[in-house]
């Protein structure tokens, strides 16, 4: 079920709360709950081409970044992780109306186009980096495939699927963000080593082939970041599914990105984000070898608001999805989504038993 069919609801209610000035008011009848925002790309495209990363929603145009931003400037305090943190242990104060600005993946994008409004507006933010991205310059296996899809004619690659993956089921009719979504579920399905295979005969079949890749931060500019004030977190040595990795594989991951990220950055990483960020992206065995490794936070893509009882290693954050409009955003940022999808959802299972029992 797609949760953007809720998004002229969210953008009315959105409109009555800020028009109204609920936002304000909602903010302080209620116990300190800290939202986290999630970005990926920051783009100057405003919506007129379809990539694979607008198709999942993890665009934002940046004069849609620069409205959310001057929004928070004018009605929130942006914080970082370890004031968080610190807030808990009871070492540090909250300022009013506190909130937490994240990037994922560490696009180029967002280095050219978010932080120039970051600084000029004077918010903090923390950046979540990929190590072998940061380390090789090259994408995860899901920008890569990404990158094919988005580089040549979806019927091209249709045929090159249809040959190398055992019974492909769409066809030449199928829109682009058919088959992405197909890709994305399927490749995560899949073990390591079968992924790699078939991405080796994607190379080999697509050599020569013009693919445009998508850009990432170098090391200097991630150490930029750094001088400039900006916390730069983990997100992984090689972005798996940390909960599908064995123990070995998994201590390798997070060790191995956290001595990539010290030695390019001159920090020790203590914040994380775990890839994919689902409720089941991550387990108990995960946790026990971040804090084996001295992080002393995760974050996680579960949609909501954090509070003081809030486990450290599963802090849930505000998904800023495409270019949502500015009302879209203040109902977000508030936290009230997962409470309307809770509805919608609901809604929808009592209206069915009501037809099974009717019929």
């Amino acid at each position: 079920m797609n949760s953007d069919v809720l998004i002229p609801i969210e953008s009315c209610l959105g409109t009555i709360i800020r028009v109204a000035r609920l936002d304000s008011l909602l903010r302080t009848i209620r116990p300190i709950k800290v939202p986290i925002l999630m970005y990926h790309s920051v783009t100057l495209n405003n919506g007129t081409s379809e990539t694979c990363l607008s198709l999942a929603g993890m665009c934002v145009s940046v004069a849609q970044f620069q409205k959310h931003m001057e929004y928070l400037l004018k009605r929130y305090n942006t914080i970082s992780l370890f004031d968080f943190i610190e807030w808990l242990s009871g070492k540090k104060k909250l300022p009013k109306n506190p909130c937490i600005i994240t990037f994922d993946d560490g696009f180029l994008d967002v280095y050219e186009n978010a932080v120039p409004i970051l600084r000029r507006l004077g918010l903090t933010a923390t950046f979540f980096v990929i190590g072998r991205t940061l380390e090789t310059g090259n994408s995860m296996w899901l920008y890569e495939l990404y990158t094919i899809l988005d580089s040549l004619p979806i019927a091209h690659c249709i045929s090159v699927f249809s040959a190398e993956i055992e019974n492909f089921p769409l066809t030449e009719r199928a829109s682009k963000a058919q088959i992405r979504s197909w890709i994305r579920h399927y490749f995560s399905s899949i073990d390591k080593d079968k992924r790699n295979q078939l991405l080796g005969r994607f190379r080999h079949r697509f050599n020569g082939d013009s693919l445009k890749p998508l850009e990432f931060m170098d090391p200097q500019q991630v150490r930029e970041l750094m001088v400039d004030g900006f916390q730069v977190g983990s997100h992984s040595m090689n972005h798996e599914y940390l909960s599908k990795l064995g123990d070995s594989q998994l201590e390798e991951d997070i060790g191995e990105s956290k001595r990539t990220i010290s030695e390019i950055i001159g920090d020790t990483p203590k914040t994380f984000c775990y890839p994919f960020g689902g409720i089941d992206s991550w387990d108990k065995r995960v946790v026990e070898i971040l804090k084996k490794k001295g992080f002393l936070c995760a974050v996680s893509t579960v949609e909501g608001l954090n509070n003081w009882n809030t486990d450290l290693f599963a802090l849930q954050r505000i998904r800023v999805t495409g270019n949502i409009p500015l009302p879209v955003f203040v109902f977000r940022i508030l936290g009230l989504r997962s409470w309307l999808w809770w509805l919608h959802t609901n809604f929808r299972k009592l209206k069915g038993s009501i037809n099974s029992a009717s019929s």
